[in-house]
């Protein structure tokens, strides 16, 4: 059978058969994420699969993202963190971007729909959304 494996090929197994399986969303991140500078915020995607899938944040470019020290915390687990930050270190190209979530196996791959996050700053959110909004 063409994805499954009997379980005496698998060392150590006692499952009937070993079966694998293309990346799925467990918990498909937001369309929307907002939050302020004062408290920071978080966009978590959880995927499974067999083998477990690796799972990469996307730029609205399609380019792999990473940490950013102090800024975004890309971590293991598919979480992207955005540390509270003052006001002055705000970034439009990672405090109001789109994102996506993508996960992949030797099975397939998965791709989210867009995560556009918005962070505000406690200190000038609206002049700061309206001068944004206008750049955009």
């Amino acid at each position: 059978m063409r994805g499954q494996r009997r379980a005496a090929e698998i060392p150590g197994s006692s499952d009937a058969s070993y079966e694998t399986q293309g990346p799925g969303f467990v918990t498909e991140p937001p369309s929307r994420v907002e939050f302020t500078n004062v408290n920071g915020g978080r966009v978590d995607c959880t995927v499974r699969g067999n083998p477990l899938p690796t799972v990469d944040w996307l730029a609205a470019d399609g380019g792999s993202i990473t940490s950013i020290l102090g800024i975004r915390h890309v971590l293991g687990n598919g979480t992207i963190q955005f540390p509270a930050f003052e006001a002055e270190a705000f970034r439009q190209d990672v405090h109001w971007a789109i994102y996506k979530c993508s996960a992949v196996n030797s099975v397939g791959a998965v791709v989210s729909r867009d995560v556009t996050v918005r962070a505000e700053t406690a200190v000038s959110g609206i002049a700061l959304k309206e001068n944004v909004e206008e750049k955009i």
